[in-house]
Order: structure tokens, then C-alpha cells, then sequence
């Protein structure tokens, strides 16, 4: 769990504390920053320099003096492309984000973008017709998604971004066709995601000593298709779904975990699928089919109690869990009323199970005004930073970037 030490998050980019005494001090604030007061819940003062755009709310006390204060920053558009944009993963520190958005404003499919406070939203593969990026590692230096570069066609590859510069075209599992990654290793060595081709579909591990291996499919109930959607920090654990045979001619889905030591497993449920793994790979959550309701529920699983239903918000009846943080705690995803098609991102902690995430940022006194967040899709290892996308004032598709105390 990183520990924030004299510092905080405004706008996602961590931001120097400028003053920290018992009394207000000067600070310097660089082009684009504005001076503020702030006092702690012990009473304390100190002097910030906080981001023009970024709307800011309460501040909780941390170990040490540290501060983490509660804020919401829009992500904004690629310009000319001011329509909708959606953010997919942050880097621990929450300094990067990646996701996708259309370059222009008539032109309707997705860029693979990156955020950075001090760039704003900048395209990271410009020649492909589609693209998009849907992790990125713990440090922010490595990327990953997929691009399309055939106006004609749907064959995706699946594609790595590094700070170096360029696109790293990962290929395809043997008589592939298709290929996406989903997942990156805190370190961007472990890259997961699918391939599909005549021989089906089939999760992968890619490593730069290997290559893309494939991880095999369950070794029962004719099962023949498999998908990797998240990975460890040191890539030794993966996640995601494969299929089997509930009937004669009926399949479904499962959630799994694969290791080297044991192989594919199945974690158990009914239309599971794992999403999200925390840094020892040891908490896992995801969907699952719910008992209550007869639609999708999100869960929690540990080898200890298994796979959990986390229920759903108030008059809701379908759930899924995106995410979790690295020590399993913070859990993030979405919860609706399927019939609406319209979602609530949110949060679940043992302390106080599910919540709407946008009223507890409110709470914390975070203007959303105008705003609707509907789905959260990754929380930083520390259970803090999370981005996601909503509606905003002008009624538009807005990535943005969050941080909330911990209970």
C-alpha cells in the first residue's frame, strides 16, 4: 500500500505541499495552480497549490501528517473530438491515465489516448484507424490495448505503449486472427489478454523473452474458450473467464485463475468472469450470476471464503466489480437496474459495503454538480485514486480521474 507523505492528488497529478505548520504559510504556486488554505480534521493548517480545474473537497489525516484530500477532475477530449471520452486504468500514483476518445468530432471510432496533468489528453497511436487502451503499469511507463489499422476491417492486434515512444504490435497466438490486451504487470514486463482465430479463442501471457503463450483452456466440460483480463503485480497470477458445458447444447461461462504452478482453475459461479486481481493475487473480483436476482451480481473471492456476492445498491439489481485495490480492500465497479441500461459507479469496503461513489465524493463536499458518474473501472493499489466515466454538465460521455479518503 503506498503511503502518501506531504503530498496530495489534484487534477492526478501528485502536487507539492508548499507549507505544512500550524499556521497558514506562502506558497509558490507554478503557471496553472492557485494557493489555498487547508485545514485538517485535527485543526491544523497548511498551504497547497491546487490545479485551476480541479474540484476539490475535504481533506483526511494520513500516517505522519499526510494528507489526501478529496477531489474530481474531468479528463476533458482530444481536440476537435469534444464529444465523449472514457477512462480505463490509472498508475499508482494516479499521474497517468489511459483510455480511449475520437480524435475529431465526426469521426466515430476510439483513439487509444494517455492523461497527464501537465498534457492534458494526447493520442498514443496516430496512424491506426481504431484504437484504445485499457491498462497501464504501476510507474505509468507502459501502456496496453489494442489498434486496428484497416478502415475495412475488425482485426484487432493486440498492442503495447512505453514511454520510449511508438507502438509494439504484440501478434497472435497460432492461426490467430484477432488479438487484445487487456492487462499489464506492475512493471509492464506481463502482458495478458485473448486471441481468436479459427482455433477459437484463447488467454495469453506475453513476456519479451517469450513472446505470446497461450494459457490453455479448463481441462473438462469441453471447454474451448478463454480470456485473460488482469494480471498481478509480478505477473504470476491471472484472471479472467472460460467457457463450459452446462448441457448438451447449452455453454456458459466461468470465472478463472491461472498460475504456473497449478494452471487454469475455476473460481465457480454461473456467467462468472474475473476482472480484476489485487497485487499478491491473492483477492479476486469480477460478476457472477446472482441467486436473487437471476441477473449478474458482483463478487469478492479468497481462498479463505470463496467466491462472495457483494449485493447491489439500492433498487438495483445487477452489479459487477471492475476492480480491486492492492491489498483487497477497495473494491470499484458499477450497479443498475438492467431493464434501464443506464449504470452507478461505486464502491464496496468491508467497512461499509456498497455505495454510490459520486455521493461519497459529494459527502466529502466534492461539487458534481451537473454531473452523473455511471461507471467506475479502476482504483490505484493504495484504494484511493479511481477513474471511470459519466455524464457531465453538457449532458456528454466524460472520462475523469477521482480521489477519495479511505473509510
Amino acid at each position: 500500500v503506498m503511503r502518501v507523505k506531504f503530498t496530495w492528488l489534484a487534477a492526478g497529478l501528485v502536487a507539492a505541499v508548499a507549507g505544512f505548520t500550524s499556521g497558514s504559510a506562502a506558497a509558490e504556486c507554478a503557471a496553472g495552480k492557485t494557493e489555498v488554505v487547508r485545514t485538517n480534521p485535527a485543526g491544523k493548517t497548511h498551504t497547497i497549490c491546487v490545479s485551476e480545474n480541479a474540484q476539490g473537497g475535504q481533506e483526511t489525516a494520513a500516517d505522519n501528517g499526510a494528507f489526501v484530500v478529496a477531489s474530481f477532475t474531468p479528463l476533458g477530449y482530444l481536440p476537435g473530438g469534444e464529444t465523449t471520452s472514457r477512462a480505463e486504468a490509472l498508475s499508482d500514483d494516479a499521474s497517468v491515465v489511459v483510455g480511449s476518445a475520437p480524435p475529431d468530432a465526426t469521426y466515430r471510432y476510439r483513439a487509444a489516448v494517455r492523461w497527464t496533468e501537465t498534457e492534458g489528453i494526447v493520442r498514443l497511436e496516430s496512424d491506426a484507424t481504431r484504437s484504445n487502451a485499457l491498462d497501464v503499469s504501476g510507474d505509468g511507463s507502459t501502456a496496453v490495448g489494442w489498434v486496428i489499422y484497416d478502415p475495412k476491417s475488425s482485426r484487432s492486434e493486440a498492442a503495447r505503449w512505453t514511454d520510449s515512444g511508438g507502438t509494439d504490435h504484440l501478434g497472435y497466438l497460432p492461426n490467430g486472427t484477432h488479438s487484445l490486451a487487456y492487462g499489464v504487470s506492475a512493471d509492464g514486463s506481463v502482458i495478458v489478454g485473448e486471441s481468436s482465430g479459427t482455433d477459437g479463442q484463447e488467454a495469453f501471457r506475453w513476456t519479451e523473452a517469450d513472446g505470446m503463450g497461450g494459457l490453455g483452456f479448463l481441462p473438462y466440460k469441453d471447454s474451448d474458450r478463454s480470456s485473460a483480463y488482469d494480471v498481478s503485480s509480478d505477473g504470476s497470477v491471472i484472471v479472467g473467464l472460460a467457457s463450459v458445458l452446462i448441457s448438451p447444447v447449452a455453454k456458459s461461462t466461468v470465472a478463472i485463475r491461472w498460475t504456473t504452478e497449478e494452471g487454469m482453475v475455476a473460481l465457480g459461479g454461473n456467467l462468472s468472469a474475473a476482472y480484476g486481481v489485487s497485487a499478491d493475487g491473492s483477492v479476486i473480483v469480477g460478476r457472477t450470476g446472482s441467486a436473487t436476482t437471476g441477473y449478474q451480481e458482483a463478487f469478492r473471492w479468497t481462498e479463505a471464503d470463496g467466491m462472495v456476492g457483494l449485493g447491489f445498491l439500492p433498487d438495483s439489481n445487477y452489479s459487477i466489480a471492475y476492480d480491486v485495490s492492492g491489498d483487497g480492500s477497495v473494491v470499484v465497479g458499477i450497479s443498475s437496474i438492467i431493464a434501464s441500461k443506464v449504470s452507478t459507479a461505486l464502491r464496496w469496503t468491508e467497512a461499509d459495503g456498497m455505495q454510490p461513489l459520486q455521493g461519497l465524493l459529494e459527502a466529502q463536499g466534492v461539487d458534481l454538480t451537473g454531473w452523473d458518474l455511471h461507471t467506475v473501472t479502476a482504483v490505484s493499489d493504495d484504494g484511493m485514486r479511481m477513474v471511470g466515466w459519466g455524464r457531465n454538465p453538457d449532458g456528454l460521455e466524460e472520462g475523469w480521474l477521482a480521489t477519495l479518503p479511505l473509510p
